[in-house]
């Protein structure tokens, strides 16, 4: 008698998968479903960017338009709080143009990232601005009249004088 191993040379009666074939099957569902959890972390993070922009642009047109309700004073802002969006800040400014009586308003919106606690600066992402420019008709002479002195201000304020 004798004792061994024996093995079975059918061909064409196998049944289930070899561990090369269960290895590749597996390399490629992981491979696949990386892909697709990938492809759900960038359409998330563009889903943020467009809320942001809606939310920047809605800011903006609301700045805008309140600037405009009070034309006549010429509101001039540099990084102002927004009320109620603490991280939001506004910047805004009067801009002659070549034609006479047409000045632009431009207003500037941005999101604040974070706070630099130890040195207490703000950090600007520059992608995060959103600029909207409005022509509005303006009385030339009060208007030149308006920035002369806001010049003259500026530069008095540089040279130290009151």
């Amino acid at each position: 008698m004798k004792i061994g191993y024996c093995r079975e040379e059918s061909t064409g009666n196998r049944s289930g998968f070899s561990l090369l074939e269960v290895i590749i099957a597996s390399a490629i569902l992981a491979s696949s479903a990386a892909l697709l959890l990938s492809l759900f972390s960038t359409a998330d993070r563009h889903v943020k960017l467009a809320e942001r922009r809606v939310l920047a642009q809605l800011l903006c047109q609301s700045k805008l338009d309140e600037l405009l309700s009070r034309a006549e004073e010429l509101p001039i802002a540099e990084d102002e709080p927004i009320d109620g969006y603490q991280r939001w800040r506004y910047s805004a400014d009067w801009i002659p143009t070549g034609i006479e009586g047409l000045v632009q308003l431009k207003v500037t919106v941005r999101k604040i990232k974070d706070v630099d606690r130890r040195k207490k600066k703000s950090r600007v992402v520059p992608r995060d601005d959103f600029v909207m420019v409005r022509l509005v008709r303006y009385s030339p002479d009060n208007f030149l009249d308006d920035l002369e002195q806001d010049d003259l201000f500026l530069e008095n304020n540089s040279q130290g004088l009151p």
